[in-house]
């Protein structure tokens, strides 16, 4: 089909309003997707945090400063 997939995966809190999903974690996901390229699976540091200690290994990619999170 030709199609590309961008990933990017957090866990963390969600706020339910009405509905709907929402808050800053959903942020968050939203920010580390929007840095992935074509067909490329980006994490935030809390999922690699999740795995240590597990045989997955993860690709650095360095820090960012993702707009609208405090923190890099």
């Amino acid at each position: 089909l030709g199609l590309s997939l961008r990933t990017g995966l957090h866990i963390g809190l969600i706020e339910l309003i009405h509905d709907l999903v929402g808050g800053i974690n959903v942020h968050l996901a939203a920010r580390v997707m929007s840095e992935a390229g074509d067909d490329e699976i980006w994490v935030s540091r809390t999922i690699t945090d999740i795995f240590i200690g597990t045989n997955y290994r993860f690709s650095k990619q360095g820090m960012y400063q993702l707009k609208g999170i405090p923190e890099q």
